[in-house]
């Protein structure tokens, strides 16, 4: 968990850049079972996940951004909230693994907007959608 992580001395010494900005943005948790939110500033958002959001989209300032979960993510596609999708692909080869979004009910069929290689050949690259 993120929380567990970048608000310590260990995060300050491994990446001072990093840890200054992950810990001034502001952040959204999204939970029916976490209570408080202690790594500051995070709101914390149990019901009306969709009425909040929608809100909080129509005030001025930044993109958000989800890390970490794509169930999240598909569950807001399906409320209309999310505008694009951002996905990193490592070519990493696994055997098996699980589906991204395979939480949705129905199927998601993107609109490419971009790709974008990275320097090395190995790195990720970002492939940005919109959810259409």
């Amino acid at each position: 968990m993120m929380a567990g992580y970048w608000p310590t001395p260990a995060a300050e010494q491994d990446d001072q850049a990093v840890v200054a900005r992950m810990n001034g943005l502001a952040k959204i948790v999204i939970s029916r079972t976490v209570d408080t939110a202690e790594w500051t500033p995070t709101q914390l958002i149990g019901d009306n996940v969709a009425d909040v959001l929608a809100k909080l989209k129509q005030q001025p300032g930044k993109n958000m951004l989800i890390m970490g979960s794509s169930a999240l993510t598909v569950s807001l596609i399906g409320m209309g909230l999310v505008d694009e999708v951002r996905v990193m692909v490592s070519p990493v080869v696994l055997g098996d693994g699980k589906s991204l979004f395979r939480t949705a009910a129905e199927r998601i069929s993107p609109t490419l907007l971009e790709t974008k290689p990275f320097r090395s050949a190995c790195a990720p690259r970002s492939h940005s959608m919109t959810p259409s």
